[in-house]
């Protein structure tokens, strides 16, 4: 038996037991009478649910693997590999990340605002206290003034009130500037955490993989599986069947990164290269990959990302040289065009078959709105203010479309803004899914 069938599942048993000390922990820490402070009440949340959502995948795959290496019945195995067995612990996760943002905008913000009101109203307090101490100076001042030339003993009392008084003012300046400071600090610490939150909602089309470089075994994730058009429970993915998909001539580019990657860790896996999935659909991946080593420094693994960056490609394209690029534009088999305040400013050979018509001029300066059926307009016209705001590749969405000749089409498209003929414009890449549809 090789060793690491053993070490898979004992690893695994070893992760319930340190998380389930670490969950017993955080519900120890949640039961305590001592603890006050609610922001870190609501972290310790947060934290128990992740290591909630943790054990539970510990203790799936663990038995999982532990029913693999022999050491629990197969029947384990045949009942956790079942589709809908393997959809708990998927959906947990989404759950566990559900709630966690739940009770991030629901109570971690909500007294994070109220710790914000609570020293803004210190500091109104601490100012209006400046100001009557500022006049109760004033009115000694004036009294001092009028009695003396009457008491001479009466005026050395007023200055050792006057200096009493100077130094409490001067104190209350020191203690006002300190929290003036914890207060933009504060409110750094705010806007770092709303960036932090805005920029963990937002959603991309990144698929995960992991290759076991000993038994050549490949993962991949649920978005992978899309990526390359595959089903997840007829297809089984393997680096041979990978490799099949890289467009021929981004091969050895392909293969020297993993090369290099496998050699040394200072050099990181990161590539670029075009795939064709079996369906004769060309697209640009970009991939990047860090090397699993044991103490010895041998490589064991590989594990990464891959994302579909064509859009961002073709956009690059064309904003760097219209013209340099407008050839792989004209030659690409998926729909490419731009429009220009809701009108068809460019069009590829693509898109003049898509839309049925006989020639470019048939659709340059019509409306884009003309060819949107009433299903979908509101959606487009969303489409179109969110790229103008955001300025960036929007993921892909379905549309519904009508064709010249009046037929009824459905597109899969993806948006960014470009500057077309020197002015603001969007470029727009599609494709056909029609056939997926009926």
């Amino acid at each position: 038996m090789n060793i690491f069938t053993l070490l898979t599942p004992m690893t695994y048993w070893l992760l319930i037991g340190m998380w389930s000390f670490i969950l017993l922990f955080y519900i120890k820490r949640l039961r305590s009478e001592v603890m006050k402070d609610q922001l870190l009440f609501v972290l310790l949340v947060i934290l128990a649910i992740d290591a909630f959502r943790t054990l539970f995948e510990s203790f799936y795959f663990g038995a999982w693997y532990t029913s693999l290496a022999g050491l629990l019945p197969k029947g384990i195995y045949t009942f956790l590999v079942r589709p809908e067995m393997v959809f708990i612990p998927k959906i947990i996760n989404v759950i566990a990340a559900i709630i966690v943002i739940v009770i991030l905008l629901y109570r971690w913000l909500p007294k994070e605002e109220l710790e914000k009101d609570r020293l803004e109203k210190l500091i109104q307090q601490r100012n209006m206290e400046l100001i009557e101490s500022n006049e109760q100076l004033q009115n000694e001042i004036i009294e001092r003034e009028h009695a003396e030339n009457a008491l001479q003993k009466a005026h050395n009392e007023l200055e050792i009130r006057v200096r009493e008084r100077t130094a409490e003012l001067a104190s209350s300046n020191e203690i006002l500037r300190r929290e003036i400071i914890e207060r933009k600090t504060t409110e750094r610490v705010l806007k770092k955490r709303e960036r932090q939150l805005t920029e963990s909602q937002k959603a991309a089309m990144l698929g995960s993989w992991d290759l076991n470089l000993v038994s050549q075994e490949l993962e991949w994730s649920e978005e992978a599986y899309k990526l390359f058009d595959k089903d997840p429970d007829t297809f089984l993915p393997s680096f041979d069947e990978f490799a099949r998909l890289v467009h021929p001539d981004d091969f050895e580019t392909m293969q020297n990164s993993f090369n290099n990657a496998l050699k040394s860790d200072d050099t990181p896996y990161h590539v670029e290269v075009r795939i064709i999935n079996d369906s004769g659909r060309e697209w640009v991946m970009e991939a990047f990959g860090k090397v699993r080593r044991d103490n010895s420094g041998k490589a064991l693994s590989i594990f990464g990302t891959a994302q579909n960056v064509t859009e961002r490609s073709l956009a690059k394209a064309l904003k760097n040289s219209e013209e340099k690029y407008r050839q792989l534009v004209e030659l690409s088999p998926e729909p490419v065009f731009i429009h220009q305040k809701e009108k068809l400013a460019y069009v590829n050979p693509a898109t003049i078959q898509f839309l049925k018509a006989e020639k470019a001029e048939d659709l340059i300066g019509r409306s884009i709105m003309e060819f949107v059926d009433a299903d979908s307009l509101e959606l487009i016209k969303q489409r179109i203010i969110s790229v103008n705001q955001i300025e960036k590749a929007m993921p892909f969405i379905e549309a519904k479309m009508t064709r010249i000749n009046g037929e009824t089409a459905y597109i899969e498209s993806s948006s960014v803004s470009c500057t077309y003929n020197g002015e603001k414009a969007i470029l727009v890449v599609a494709r056909d899914i029609t056939e997926k549809k009926h």
